[in-house]
């Protein structure tokens, strides 16, 4: 919308245009470009961000590797997920995650290097929909034994029809011994309000999609069919939960070309 509330029409002409099979090229806002999705032939193969790299590769069809690289203040971060499946190669039972820290990587006396291990296992409903993620992480260090230290445990729910996640819940505390302890904190996703029309990320590969919202749970609605008008995210330290809203303005195809702040580019295959 404008600075009066209006909604902008026509913010790419040519968006209309596009039949046929198509993919999400880039998301971007007023200033600045969000992502930009690269493909070789149909696979996804690279997304770029402002601060940050992911690199995909795969076995056939089915991804097996994404290797992540991303930079914050003077900390540089790699990480690699490994992906298996179950017995029908369809569905991701776990990814297998390393991952380093290098601290003030630029300085002349660089700081510490951090490196860790983290596995992700999902389960799923009779239907092949999410059900929960289970998450445990834990420090590598070199001389002593590795040990599971913490976790998340994310729990969906889906609406009636089956297409749309409308609340995630996400416990983490401590992993101690092998026995996961009490929820040291919850955070709770509920989208609503949604439209009938396409998500853009339905473009998007189920596998890279997983992969990234382990590292940003607002981005749980990803996986839905359609578009959720709002987000209301509370935790169980705070007491004023977090709204958000937006509208959506679409193509002649039904695919969003604008909301929550971004602009969608599609090009065609």
């Amino acid at each position: 919308m404008d600075e009066d509330g209006d909604l902008l029409n026509n913010l790419d002409a040519n968006q209309g245009e596009l039949n046929g099979a198509r993919f999400l090229y880039q998301e971007v806002n007023s200033v600045d470009t969000i992502a930009q999705y690269n493909y070789n032939g149909l696979k996804l193969v690279e997304v770029l961000n402002k601060q940050s790299k992911t690199n995909i590769s795969y076995n056939g069809e089915l991804i097996n590797k994404i290797t992540f690289y991303k930079v914050v203040a003077a900390d540089s971060i790699i990480s690699t997920q490994y992906f298996s499946y179950d017995v029908t190669g369809k569905l991701i039972t776990t990814i297998s995650e390393v991952g380093t820290t290098y601290y003030d990587y630029e300085d002349t006396t660089p700081g510490p290097i951090v490196k860790y291990k983290s596995v992700h296992d999902f389960t799923y409903t009779t239907d092949s929909k999410l059900k929960d993620i289970t998450s445990r992480t834990g420090d590598d260090i070199p001389g002593t034994t590795f040990e599971f230290t913490s976790y998340l445990k994310f729990a969906f729910t889906f609406d009636a029809a089956k297409k749309n996640v409308t609340t995630i819940v996400r416990d983490s505390g401590p992993y101690t011994a092998g026995t996961f302890g009490p929820a040291a904190e919850q955070y709770v996703f509920n989208y609503s309000e949604y439209d009938v029309k396409v998500n853009p990320y339905t473009l998007l590969p189920f596998g890279y999609k997983v992969s990234a919202l382990l590292d940003d749970p607002a981005k749980f609605y990803w996986i839905s069919s359609n578009n959720p008008k709002k987000l209301v995210i509370s935790n169980d330290t705070t007491p004023i939960p977090v709204e958000l809203t937006t509208m959506y303005s679409y193509d002649a195809q039904d695919y969003v070309l604008s909301g929550f702040g971004k602009i969608y580019d599609y090009r065609p295959f």
